[in-house]
């Protein structure tokens, strides 16, 4: 499990420093909005739980569900930021 939450923060922040985007969040248009920090947290908070959510919507098997090191890597990464 630790293997797999390290290579999802890795994922994510690669796609932080490459395309600026954090769970497909552009970070560049964001800083734009003029919105304050604790704002932009709570945006990227609520991005991290729609996604986790979603994938909880989709996917009913619960060994699934109760085994976090066969999710998706997103997911994972949602997980960790909620």
């Amino acid at each position: 499990m630790v293997v797999n939450n390290g290579k999802a923060a890795n994922i994510v922040w690669l796609s932080v420093e490459l395309y600026h985007r954090w769970l497909n969040v552009d970070l560049l248009k964001l800083s734009l909005q003029g919105k304050s920090t604790k704002e932009i947290l709570e945006v990227l908070s609520d991005s991290a739980t729609n996604i986790f959510m979603e994938f909880k919507k989709n996917n009913t098997n619960l060994w699934l569900m109760d085994s976090p090191s066969k999710w998706p890597i997103k997911v994972l990464a949602a997980n960790i930021g909620c």
